[in-house]
């Protein structure tokens, strides 16, 4: 069995480290309110009273959707993690879609803290 990758050079990290630090970097005051979730810890923390990782991933999707776009594949996602949120917190969701591009926010209710930011694009109908 061959397995061939493209390997992962300093290119490729620097290009990496510039696309985290643009999505760190955004400035959401251009986002609007679309959502609230309740943290459910027997749900969204793992044993260490941590949100998975995959739930981040999931509520995006859940909260940034619009009706036309539920049954539209991603082309790709990228989701910078910043913080944690508490047992039974509210988080809130911001998002803009221009297009087939959303750039979504997660931030903890309580002190409107940004915890994590989505880039995401769909494939084109």
């Amino acid at each position: 069995m061959a397995f061939n990758s493209d390997s992962f050079g300093a290119s490729h990290l620097e290009s990496t480290k510039s696309q985290y630090k643009e999505i760190a970097n955004f400035d959401d005051t251009e986002l609007k309110e679309i959502a609230e979730h309740k943290v459910i810890p027997s749900v969204d923390f793992n044993a260490a009273q941590f949100m998975y990782f995959a739930n981040y991933c999931q509520l995006f999707k859940r909260y940034e959707n619009s009706e036309q776009n539920a049954s539209i594949p991603i082309k790709f996602r990228e989701i910078a993690y910043f913080a944690n949120v508490d047992p039974f917190e509210r988080i809130t969701f911001y998002t803009n879609q221009e297009d087939h591009k959303v750039l979504s926010a997660m931030k903890r209710s309580s002190d409107q803290k940004c915890i994590a930011r989505s880039n995401c694009e769909y494939f084109q109908r």
